[in-house]
């Protein structure tokens, strides 16, 4: 594919994604809050173990602050459209998955937030698998292919977005596992 048609087609496949994730919050709303469902606990080992730092909006700024910093070093190492193509399937799969099962969300959560914080951000029902964790992810796996950053750094990067993820309740563990490896086949696939 040239440039011009991955942009093109990264553009499309993410306003698909968009319209995918209002469609995850409404049927969310409609099944949970609309209907009394929240009765329905979730068991996870991560939210049971790890304080709850839903309210810390400082690791929130952070986590998105990497991802800024990653799209940097992406874009000046000239692996922008790599990265396109890896996350335009990223965000096939990913507008799929958020709608088959829709996970209540944490009690914590904030589902009343603006327009531009929904799209970028996600809201409470978007969960099956990470969004967050799958750009860092793939991003991680471009500029370790690249030389660019180490194993070393490469992996605790990754831990430590995903445990930034678990602590503030953005996700469940399932839902950074299978980000993980949906992620890692799609980069395998893709070389």
């Amino acid at each position: 594919m040239d440039k011009y048609k991955i942009v093109v087609f990264y553009i499309i496949v993410f306003i698909i994604h968009t319209i995918l994730l209002f469609l995850c919050d409404f049927n969310g709303k409609n099944f949970y809050e609309n209907n009394n469902n929240n009765n329905n606990k979730i068991y996870d080992i991560a939210h049971q173990n790890l304080p709850n730092l839903s309210n810390n909006n400082l690791l929130r700024v952070l986590m998105n602050l990497y991802i800024l910093y990653l799209f940097i070093l992406i874009c000046s190492n000239n692996l922008i459209y790599e990265f396109l193509t890896i996350h335009s399937i990223f965000l096939i799969l990913r507008g799929i998955s958020i709608n088959i099962t829709i996970l209540p969300k944490d009690k914590n959560c904030n589902n009343d937030i603006d327009l531009f914080t929904k799209i970028l951000d996600g809201h409470c029902y978007d969960k099956i698998f990470s969004g967050h964790f799958g750009i860092t992810f793939i991003m991680n796996m471009l500029l370790f292919k690249k030389n660019i950053i180490s194993l070393n750094y490469f992996i605790l990067s990754s831990v430590v977005i995903a445990l930034i993820i678990l602590l503030i309740r953005s996700h469940y563990s399932i839902d950074i596992f299978v980000s993980f490896i949906v992620c890692y086949l799609i980069f395998v696939i893709c070389e």
